[in-house]
């Protein structure tokens, strides 16, 4: 069974460090908007329409709860209009742990069930173009397509291109180190699709699947940090809706040492959540000669 409870205060952080790279790639894929302006939006967005955080009047968050799980397995934010007899989702997401099991089903029933008690008579929302698989669940549901919003780039954004370095999985990637170093291998989690496979140099054999690579990463949890990282020379090719991600990466003044040196290749799979990991191969870095 699944329940929708207020989010907490102590909750927000972590519902950002999801939704505010989530909105930017999405925004960065479907306007073409170059990365880092898409983050910058989003914050402003947030801010503008959250200033009082979950308790903001006139906004609604709420976690995804199941009885024998501590953490949310997903994320309702919603607005709901008395005067309209509607509310409108804003956000609507389920951790890529929990996908496949109903669960996204289970919560748009529950919320039927809360504003019909609210006196509340429709839902409506919005779904990014390339988002197949929330249409999906939606349409599953009883939504109807009601429009198609449409947009155009004009002036001279229309014809500047969009950098390598503002790929949106660079985002994804950024965000899950920087949570990372912080000792929380959940940014990681979240972006890897159930069929992940993993490398790294600790371990004697791939892990497949996103269950094998979840025991291993909560294994770690709380015991990797690291005061300075950097991710250096970022490059994606794209191909279709597929991204390889390659990098460099150097940690300093961590749990690993004074300095640890790292190469990375990440491929990336975009589907109806976007872009998703699902092959990961970390190996170690070669010492500059000094």
């Amino acid at each position: 069974m699944i329940a929708l409870r207020p989010m907490l205060d102590s909750e927000f952080a972590a519902y950002l460090d999801y939704f505010i790279p989530d909105y930017a790639a999405e925004m960065a894929a479907n306007y073409r908007l170059p990365l880092d302006q898409a983050v910058e939006q989003a914050r402003r967005e947030v801010a503008n329409d959250l200033p009082d955080g979950p308790v903001t009047a006139g906004h609604v968050l709420s976690c995804l709860a199941i009885a024998e799980v501590d953490a949310p397995v997903g994320y309702l934010w919603y607005r709901p209009n008395v005067e309209a007899g509607s509310a409108f989702i804003l956000d609507f997401h389920v951790r890529p742990a929990w996908q496949g099991r109903g669960l996204a089903k289970a919560a748009l029933a529950a919320l039927e069930t809360r504003l019909a008690s609210e006196g509340l008579h429709q839902i409506r929302l919005r779904v990014a173009a390339n988002n197949h698989r929330a249409r999906h669940v939606y349409e599953s549901c009883g939504f109807a397509v009601t429009g198609i919003n449409m947009a155009k780039t004009i002036g001279t954004a229309a014809s500047k291109p969009t950098p390598a370095s503002a790929h949106p999985v660079i985002a994804l990637e950024r965000a899950a180190l920087d949570r990372w170093c912080a000792g929380d291998p959940s940014g990681f989690l979240e972006i890897s699709a159930p069929d992940v496979r993993y490398f790294d140099p600790f371990l004697p054999t791939r892990l497949d699947g996103l269950d094998k690579l979840t025991a291993y990463y909560e294994s770690l949890r709380g015991k990797i940090f690291a005061l300075v990282h950097e991710m250096i020379e970022p490059a994606v090719t794209e191909i279709g809706d597929t991204a390889i991600l390659s990098f460099r990466f150097v940690s300093r003044a961590g749990s690993e040492g004074d300095e640890m040196r790292w190469n990375c290749t990440e491929v990336y799979r975009r589907d109806g959540n976007g872009w998703r990991i699902v092959q990961t191969h970390w190996s170690f870095g070669a010492t500059p000669n000094s």
